[in-house]
């Protein structure tokens, strides 16, 4: 069934079923709604949409749905591991900064960015 190949023209034509017509793939979420790992994602992930968190400032420059979707879509692929928050956040930060915001100090409030860790960067 499977056959390993040189090169990546072969392998881009294996896939093709006729002239054009290429093998659907199935894209695996790992985000689904009925899972432990998407509601922990949510609850972690929420500090950045939160009305009166340290994010609030940034709110109306810097849309922080897209942020906190991203967060919680890399938190569920990868949790229990849950480093990637602090990328996610720093993300959102940066881009708030960009705009002309400054967010509030929030690496005190994620225990998986504590300060030691931020002033280390």
């Amino acid at each position: 069934m499977f056959q390993q190949v040189d090169d990546f023209v072969e392998f881009g034509d294996s896939w093709e079923l006729e002239e054009g017509e290429c093998k659907p793939t199935d894209v695996v979420d790992p985000c689904d709604e009925d899972a432990k790992q998407y509601e922990d994602a949510q609850d972690i992930c929420y500090l950045v949409v939160l009305e009166v968190g340290p994010f609030a400032p940034c709110h109306a420059l810097v849309d922080p749905l897209p942020y906190y979707e991203a967060c919680v879509y890399d938190l569920c692929a990868t949790l229990p591991d849950d480093d990637l928050v602090c990328d996610s956040f720093s993300e959102y930060a940066q881009a708030c900064r960009d705009a002309g915001g400054q967010p509030e100090e929030w690496r005190d409030q994620v225990p998986q960015c504590g300060m030691l860790l931020y002033r280390l960067q």
